[in-house]
């Protein structure tokens, strides 16, 4: 866990979380392909492989990474844009976990049919016994869905596992998520910013007032008003001060002007 642990504190864009994770998974011997889907809005629905059995075509699960490689270890299981690359919420076994928010553990596939095995060819073909799924989630959100496919049945334990790696790896890509959408806020109260400073340089020599409107003229015209009123009524009352405040000469009797004292 000390892998993802440092994933959830990174600094890490989505994809890149998403990715490290479904490595991480994969290195596991006996797992074939780890997959992980997330919840989004309906992109595709006009040409989507699924779409005469997706209920709504508001949201479903899209295919966000993929780690894996066949048997003979040719071909490396990468492309998140194949046939699986969409399921609809609630259909088969994928959408069946994000619609329910539970786990689901399968074993012996390649002897016990089931109707959520979505490519018999395919698990016989490359050996696939067990499978997990696991809800990716977060406070009371389902983000998505977490799979492996094995070429050994899935223990109890490791399927267990798989449970505490899909709530470390919830949170991981939440925090993802929440620092791309710092960084996205950052971005835009810069450029809001450099251009209230270009409005503010190009509109009056008032630099805290932006515009030109009628309303700002008058405020303008106001404050001018205000300024030079206030500095009249200052002159005034300094005046008033000067000359209450100035000596008064004071004359006493029998006395001539010459030997007039002040006080």
């Amino acid at each position: 866990m000390d892998s993802i642990n440092e994933l959830i504190v990174r600094n890490s864009p989505v994809q890149e979380t998403l990715r490290a994770i479904a490595s991480q998974m994969i290195k596991q011997d006996e797992y074939a392909l780890a997959r992980i889907w997330l919840i989004d809005k309906g992109d595709i629905c006009d040409t989507c492989v699924v779409r005469s059995v997706c209920p709504s075509q508001e949201r479903c699960l899209h295919l966000t990474a993929s780690e894996g490689r066949d048997l003979k270890g040719e071909k490396a299981w990468s492309n998140t844009d194949g046939r699986f690359g969409r399921f609809p919420i609630g259909v088969r076994k994928v959408g069946h976990v994000a619609q329910s928010g539970e786990a689901i553990h399968l074993h012996d596939l390649l002897t016990t049919e089931s109707s959520w095995i979505a490519d018999r060819d395919w698990i016989h073909a490359e050996k696939i016994n067990g499978l997990a799924a696991h809800p990716l989630k977060f406070q009371d959100d389902i983000l998505g869905v977490i799979a492996v496919f094995s070429r050994k049945n899935i223990s109890l334990d490791s399927f267990q596992w798989l449970r505490m790696f899909a709530e470390q790896a919830s949170i991981a890509i939440a925090n993802a998520r929440a620092f791309e959408e710092i960084d996205r806020l950052r971005s835009q109260l810069k450029e809001e910013n450099e251009y209230l400073r270009e409005e503010i340089s190009e509109t009056t020599p008032h630099k805290f007032l932006i515009g030109e409107s009628p309303v700002w003229t008058k405020i303008v015209q106001q404050i001018r008003l205000v300024g030079s009123s206030g500095r009249d009524r200052f002159a005034n009352w300094r005046a008033e001060r000067e000359r209450k405040w100035s000596p008064v000469p004071c004359t006493r009797p029998g006395r001539d002007v010459a030997s007039r004292s002040y006080v």
